[in-house]
């Protein structure tokens, strides 16, 4: 299951931080891993845990930060993708990448030197007075790396054979060398890039089927921006589908909140509406005979549904599940007409048009889905559900 936390100061976050690694795994040797930007984030945050961990008493300021693995949050990546090579005992997975640039250059190198047709690398063919071929082919390797991490589509396409931008848009003829070397070094590593192993594993991740060597728990402290935009989105969702992942979030953009938090309506494409209004029709029509899943009685996705039902006047059949991602199956095959999840585990299921989105339970629309309209605007005046988390102490505390 995905958990947020969001605030404005670090404090907080660590202090979040330390309460759910102070709960014991099942496995009392198992390592903590814990994805921590930066050097001094992740020295300031071992102090800061020590405070709390195994501490003699609140704010004693003695406790110890041990069995707690501090990694980069990009580590993830390498991670899912050595399940996908099947190096999950691989004991650094980073440097085993073959696809990394410190490798990937000479793949390339040897494309420069040796293709038996090197004007289709266009600028790359040849070299420029005071340049060396190593150098050129490291900042090709380092272009085709950023692709990988920001672009996952662009390799896609060019992995098919299709000379496209990450939009589908036919590449300008001063833009191909890229998609010639690319497919060239691609030739001669051998291996499915990185993009084409992320798109067929991470089913296979949510499910349970590929094995990941990562702790029941893991936690991403401190992310001001996200990793690799919203591939680093679907990496989480399909981790989050076996373990517990808590993301702990540092002043983040809009963008980055509202694709986390936003919870989206949809239907199973067999249900006869296109939007809320004819649901809402059909609802009147048909009383009662609407089933929408939800992640559990009294969670926030069956008050979602209660809340709808409410306002418009219509009555829903509430099937409660142990969580959103068990309702999907019963949802695919069309037994439950409705499922409200958020935006950031619904949208692989979008993409792959097995769910028809009809709208967004928040104020305003999503970033990550922009034409959805709102539940309000869309049919429902007034209509908005959002998620947020309290502490409370009893009256009198201190």
């Amino acid at each position: 299951m995905l958990h947020v936390q969001v605030a404005g100061d670090v404090r907080p976050l660590a202090d979040g931080l330390a309460i759910v690694l102070a709960r014991p795994l099942a496995d009392p040797f198992a390592r903590e891993w814990v994805g921590v930007p930066t050097d001094g984030m992740q020295r300031w945050l071992k102090l800061r845990l020590a405070h709390h961990l195994g501490a003699s008493g609140p704010g004693s300021g003695d406790g110890v930060t041990a069995n707690v693995d501090f990694r980069y949050p990009g580590t993830l990546r390498q991670v899912v993708l050595a399940a996908a090579r099947h190096e999950a005992d691989v004991p650094d997975v980073e440097a085993a990448d073959p696809w990394r640039p410190e490798h990937l250059v000479w793949a390339v190198l040897e494309a420069l030197r040796t293709d038996p047709d090197p004007a289709r690398f266009g600028p790359l063919a040849v070299l420029p007075s005071g340049a060396t071929w190593y150098g050129r082919s490291l900042r090709a390797a380092q272009l085709f790396d950023h692709y990988a991490v920001r672009r996952p589509d662009l390799l896609r396409h060019w992995a098919a054979g299709r000379a496209l931008d990450a939009v589908g848009t036919p590449l300008e003829p001063a833009d191909r060398w890229q998609f010639e070397l690319w497919q060239a070094a691609h030739a001669r590593l051998g291996t499915p890039s990185p993009p084409e192993l992320v798109a067929g594993v991470l089913d296979g991740v949510r499910a349970g089927t590929v094995e990941i060597a990562l702790p029941e728990r893991l936690a991403v402290f401190g992310l001001t921006t996200l990793p690799y935009g919203a591939p680093f989105l679907d990496l989480l969702d399909a981790i989050a589908a076996q373990r517990d992942v808590h993301v702990f979030l540092l002043d983040p953009s809009a963008t980055a909140t509202g694709r986390v938090q936003a919870t989206v309506l949809a239907a199973t494409p067999d249900l006869p509406v296109k939007s809320v209004k004819d649901l809402i029709a059909l609802a009147k029509n048909k009383p009662g005979a609407i089933a929408y899943g939800s992640s559990g009685v009294g969670s926030t996705t069956h008050i979602a549904g209660e809340m709808l039902a409410s306002m418009a006047g219509i009555q829903l059949n509430h099937v409660p599940y142990k969580s959103a991602s068990a309702a999907y199956p019963d949802v695919f095959s069309g037994r439950v007409a409705l499922i409200f999840d958020t935006a950031l585990s619904m949208l692989q299921h979008i993409k792959a048009e097995r769910v028809r989105p009809l709208a967004v339970t928040t104020p305003a629309r999503a970033s990550i889905l922009p034409n959805l309209p709102t539940i309000s605007e869309a049919g429902v005046p007034g209509y908005a559900i959002t998620l947020w988390i309290a502490i409370y102490a009893p009256a009198g505390t201190p």
